[in-house]
């Protein structure tokens, strides 16, 4: 099929896609996070429907919450996705010779030296900057409520290497 046989919508999408793309490979990573969360406030803002989809499914997942802060939830969903949207679009195809200008990881001296060793690596930040619903989520991991059921590991560092 040539693109003149696509409906219209589909060849309009296609073209906002390419626009989009050139657009965001053009600007710095912090712009195109800005302008990424721009234009998922401006999708929020016309695509009724999945805003309000958005709202129903917060709605439900936590019926103490109200209105306002699904409002603002539902605002940074969107945000975050635009956001997620242009760093995708900023991807370029990765070489052997471009990767190592790509990742850029103060770590993987840590990570080489574990690996020589034959030692695994689990990174983790301070538990101050750990949200409480994580910390939450490992406790009950821990205790067993995680549907791995009680017993099945004798200790952390054996549920760690399974």
């Amino acid at each position: 099929m040539t693109m003149l046989q696509y409906p219209i919508r589909y060849r309009f999408e296609w073209l906002m896609l390419v626009v989009f793309r050139s657009v965001s490979r053009l600007m710095s990573r912090p712009a195109a996070q800005k302008a990424g969360a721009f234009v998922g406030w401006i999708v929020m803002k016309i695509w009724k429907r999945r805003r309000d989809i958005c709202r129903e499914n917060l709605s439900h997942a936590f019926p103490d919450w109200n209105s306002e802060r699904i409002d603002g939830v539902t605002s940074a969903v969107f945000s975050n996705i635009g956001r997620t949207a242009f760093e995708i679009l900023r991807i370029t195809p990765a070489t052997a010779r471009s990767l190592p200008s790509l990742v850029d990881s103060p770590s993987l001296k840590i990570l080489d030296d574990a690996c020589a060793q034959e030692k695994g690596v689990l990174g983790a930040r301070k538990a101050d900057r750990v949200d409480h619903d994580a910390r939450r989520a490992v406790a009950l991991a821990h205790e067993g409520q995680d549907g791995f059921g009680v017993g099945e590991h004798t200790d952390r560092r054996s549920a760690i290497r399974e």
